[in-house]
């Protein structure tokens, strides 16, 4: 046998490993695709379930006014949830009612003196503003049990 004939020998046999290997790779290659596409079929069916159980959970909530027994601290959890979004929309009111002309409802910066849209005074028109205070609760009086009614 030549020499020709051993490299030729070799070179096929290299040329043989690279293509197997070539072929290993494609087979992986395709099965991690399909793999990858099965798995995204999986998050979107658990997604799926995950919005149907939500709007579950809504109705249930919603249909009653008092919790179910066994569901008393998610329903606790959603009026705590609730009342926060409450107390934070007022706090995101203030702020806005702040930075805004009471006149013109123009943007203004907190210690801006002067409305640049309509002139108008800040600082007089807070003066102007009555004071807020917290109303303090008050205790019921007793009655006397006499009638003050204007009966005829």
């Amino acid at each position: 046998m030549s020499f020709f004939d051993k490299a030729k020998g070799v070179v096929n046999d290299a040329v043989a490993a690279v293509s197997d290997a070539a072929n290993d790779v494609t087979k992986s290659a395709k099965e991690m695709n399909e793999k990858s596409k099965l798995n995204r079929a999986i998050k979107n069916e658990e997604a799926k379930i995950s919005n149907l159980y939500a709007v579950m959970g809504k109705k249930l909530y919603e249909s009653n006014t008092v919790a179910p027994a066994g569901f008393e601290d998610q329903f606790n959890g959603i009026n705590a949830a609730k009342n926060e979004i409450a107390k934070l929309q007022e706090e995101l009111s203030a702020i806005d009612a702040s930075s805004k002309c009471p006149k013109c409802g123009n943007k203004v910066s907190p210690n801006q003196k002067f409305c640049q849209g309509c002139g108008c005074n800040l600082e007089e028109f807070q003066k102007s503003q009555p004071v807020v205070v917290d109303a303090v609760p008050v205790e019921p009086q007793q009655t006397t049990g006499v009638n003050t009614d204007n009966q005829q």
